[in-house]
């Protein structure tokens, strides 16, 4: 039986607002709001929008693969080798199982998949920038 996870909001406004921070740092860099073609101020809004989109999205899939647990042979096992090194010659005695780990760690397990989504919300806006810039761009001869 899954449990339900509550909806971590202090995650996804803590990620959009640095998402958005990075977005106005894009576009003030890149002199977005001085163009003069609409094309070229879609095409800044979404690179603007795609970089910390697409950072996110990398990000918060790293973290949902590591909260399913994908990675928790090579912690377990790093542990273990690091406590051979510095504990006393009985230590397999005093620690949990692999299978003892990997439960705990999913009775343990938080819902981290707000960095994933608002990255996901960037790349779409990023797409639809992308698509009016397309829409609107005229090639030079």
């Amino acid at each position: 039986m899954q449990t339900k996870h509550k909806i971590n909001w202090r995650g996804y406004i803590s990620i959009t607002v640095v998402c958005l921070a990075i977005t106005i740092y894009l576009l003030i860099d890149r002199n977005a709001f001085g163009q003069t073609e609409i094309s070229e101020t879609y095409k800044l809004i979404c690179d603007a929008f795609f970089v910390p989109g697409i950072i996110f999205t990398c990000f918060g899939t790293l973290l949902a693969i590591s909260n399913e647990g994908f990675f928790d042979i090579f912690t377990y096992s790093f542990r273990m080798m690091f406590d051979t090194f510095t504990k006393s010659k009985n230590f397999r005695s005093e620690y949990e199982t692999y299978f003892d780990y990997t439960r705990r760690n999913r009775e343990s397990n938080t819902n981290v998949k707000f960095a994933l989504h608002v990255g996901l919300v960037f790349v779409a806006i990023s797409i639809i920038f992308n698509l009016l810039f397309y829409a609107t761009y005229v090639p030079e001869l």
